[in-house]
C-alpha cells in the first residue's frame, strides 16, 4: 500500500521516504518522539535539514565575569525533518494525545501529506480531535489500545479520506454493536 503512495519516477513532486519508525522507543508522551531517533530500516529516510534557534543565551560569562559574545552559528541547533507520508508510533506507552500536533510538526516536513499513522500497541483511551487536522489520512492503526467508548471512534467520521481503521484489541471490540 505504501508503494502506491510514492511519486513515480519523473514526477516533479516532492520525494517521500519510507515510514518514519518510532516504534519500540519506550515513549510515554508524544513529546518524547521529538528527542528520539527513528529506527533505521532497509531504505534511507528522506530528510530536510533545518536550523532551529537555540534555547541557550547568545552570550556567556568568561571566568573574569565579563560577557563574551558567542558566534551566531553557535546559537543554532541542527535538526532534520522527515519527508514521509507515513509514521509509526506503535509499541510505546502513549496514553494521551497531548502534544500530538506539535510533535508531528517537529518531525515531519509536512503534516498535510500524512496518509498513514500507526498508533497501535499503546495505552490510548481517547482519540483527540487533533487527528482531524490530518485530512489526507487514509490508514489509521489504533489496535491494541484501551479505547472503551464508541463516541471516541465516531470522531473519525471527520476524516474524509480514511479507508482503513484497525480497532481490534481495544475494550470496545467486545461491545454490543461494535461492528
Amino acid at each position: 500500500m505504501l508503494a502506491a503512495m510514492q511519486p513515480q519516477d519523473g514526477d516533479d513532486e516532492q520525494k517521500f521516504g519510507p515510514p518514519v519508525d518510532f516504534s519500540f522507543r519506550d515513549a510515554h508522551k508524544m513529546s518524547d518522539f521529538t528527542k528520539a531517533t527513528p529506527r533505521q530500516g532497509v531504505h534511507s529516510y528522506v530528510t530536510i535539514p533545518v536550523t532551529l534557534p537555540s534555547i541557550e543565551p547568545a552570550s556567556s560569562a568568561t571566568p573574569s565575569g565579563e560577557k563574551e559574545q558567542v558566534a551566531d552559528d553557535d546559537t543554532k541547533t541542527k535538526h532534520v525533518k522527515y519527508s514521509s507520508k507515513a509514521i509509526r508510533f506503535s509499541n510505546n506507552s502513549i496514553s494521551s494525545f497531548d502534544g500530538f500536533a506539535t510533535t508531528l510538526h517537529a518531525i515531519l516536513q509536512s503534516t498535510e501529506t500524512l496518509e498513514w499513522l500507526d498508533l497501535s500497541f499503546n495505552d490510548l483511551t481517547k482519540i483527540s480531535e487533533a487527528i482531524l487536522e490530518l485530512s489526507n489520512l487514509k490508514v489509521l492503526y489504533l489496535h491494541a489500545n484501551v479505547i472503551d467508548d464508541m463516541k471516541q471512534v465516531d470522531k473519525l467520521a471527520g476524516l474524509p479520506n480514511l479507508k482503513t481503521l484497525t480497532l481490534h484489541g481495544n475494550i470496545i471490540d467486545g461491545a454490543k454493536g461494535y461492528r
